[in-house]
């Protein structure tokens, strides 16, 4: 992770050939691009719970009430990991870097999308589809409460990618950098878990691409719905071996 000099912002910069990239915090300025991001049919037909139209102040809300508030608390967390003289390094609970952005020729830069890793409160769809309701709600209540690096932590991922920037690579070199920059270190992150729409190849390709194995199709009855219509869930899941590579992730 670097510090911009200027602005004091910590950024991650992806891999050449894509060194044209870094990942930021969110930023006031996001509001607008996101806005028109999350009205474009290419990127939301792959989203849930979304309202439509996506109005300003929905990205206002996102930003204020989620994206800067979990930032700020990721940050304060790493502030105190590097100031602790106990010889330990703390686990950070999320990514203080979640926005992604091209930096272009005259030093200008583009908002191309975001991407999250985040602590399941729904293992429902991690344990699968024999899970009972209860058994859920348990396991889901045990993973909110482990401590920072618990490595028992079973992480969500998700992302979006503007149209403009699709077909690129982009989001296969940006999970693989921020999983093994960020979350293996940083976070402790051992188990992960991730769902793609059916229909969504591309996601499951850019999962598989990075370790993630196939688990099953969840059925709509499981309550996911797109613009009012019910979704079937591809599963994929993501496990770390202290050899350094991803194993096929064992039932959550």
């Amino acid at each position: 992770m670097f510090i911009n000099a200027t602005t004091h912002e910590p950024y991650i910069r992806l891999p050449h050939p894509l060194s044209n990239f870094i990942v930021t915090p969110p930023r006031d300025s996001d509001v607008e691009a996101f806005t028109l991001q999350m009205n474009d049919p290419n990127v939301t037909t792959w989203l849930s719970s979304l309202p439509s139209p996506y109005l300003l102040e929905h990205a206002r809300e996102r930003l204020d009430t989620f994206t800067k508030k979990y930032t700020a608390q990721h940050l304060a967390e790493l502030e105190a990991a590097a100031d602790d003289q106990s010889g330990r390094s703390g686990a950070v609970g999320g990514l203080v870097t979640n926005t992604v952005r091209e930096v272009l020729e005259d030093g200008s830069e583009v908002m191309a999308g975001t991407l999250w890793f985040r602590r399941s409160g729904e293992m429902r769809v991690c344990v699968g589809a024999d899970v009972t309701a209860e058994e859920a709600e348990r396991l889901s209540k045990e993973n909110l409460a482990r401590p920072n690096g618990d490595p028992e932590i079973v992480w969500m991922y998700g992302n979006h990618l503007a149209t403009s920037h699709h077909g690129r690579g982009i989001t296969t070199v940006l999970l693989r950098t921020l999983l093994h920059e960020w979350a293996v270190p940083r976070m402790g992150v051992r188990k992960m878990s991730a769902g793609a729409i059916q229909g969504n190849e591309a996601s499951v390709r850019v999962m598989q691409k990075n370790g993630f194995k196939y688990r099953e199709l969840l059925e709509n009855e499981r309550g996911l719905v797109v613009n009012g219509v019910a979704k079937n869930l591809h599963m994929l899941e993501w496990e770390f071996d202290e050899a350094g590579s991803s194993t096929a992730g064992s039932r959550c």
